[in-house]
C-alpha cells in the first residue's frame, strides 16, 4: 500500500503516522501497484484520487456542505 505524504500526519513523538484521508476499513480498497517496486504516472495518480477523494467523501459528515 502506498500513501501520499501530504494525506499523513507524522508524529515522532508518538512514533506514529495518522491518516485523517480516510477511516481503517478504506484501506483495503487502495489501488494496488502492479510492481511494488516502482510506481507509474497512472498509479501515482490513481493513488493520490484515491486519498483526495476520502477527504471529501470518507464519511457522511463530509457529503454536506460547510455553509
Amino acid at each position: 500500500m502506498l500513501l501520499p505524504v501530504p494525506f499523513c500526519n507524522i508524529s515522532k513523538s508518538r512514533r506514529r503516522v495518522e491518516v485523517d484521508a480516510v477511516k481503517a476499513s478504506h484501506f483495503a480498497a487502495v489501488p494496488r501497484l502492479r510492481n511494488p517496486d516502482q510506481i507509474t504516472r497512472l498509479e501515482e495518480d490513481m493513488v493520490s484520487a484515491y486519498y483526495g477523494a476520502g477527504t471529501l467523501y470518507a464519511t457522511p459528515q463530509r457529503l454536506e456542505p460547510l455553509l
